[in-house]
């Protein structure tokens, strides 16, 4: 029921892609419409850790938007040294 309401609010925005996470210490929980092989890289390798909208998110619970263009964050050495196909 959550995903579906996603999918339905992502379209109706004009995104194609959502994510959503409770990374909390009790009962992770993700749901998302990325592709299955990007969530898999995504868990297997921790880039939890490295995301800077997670980091972002768990500082602020205010709405922020971001992406290309937007000056969000200054990725780190660690994030900008990620291999290409795995972004």
């Amino acid at each position: 029921m959550l995903r579906n309401a996603l999918n339905a609010l992502t379209r109706e925005i004009g995104f194609g892609f959502y994510a959503f996470m409770h990374l909390g210490p009790v009962n992770p929980f993700l749901a998302s419409n990325y592709p299955d092989r990007w969530q898999k890289i995504y868990i297997e390798t921790r880039y939890e850790r490295l995301d800077p909208i997670v980091t972002r998110s768990r500082h602020q619970t205010q709405i922020f938007a971001w992406g290309a263009g937007l000056p969000v964050f200054e990725p780190t050495t660690e994030v900008r040294t990620l291999p290409r196909d795995r972004i």
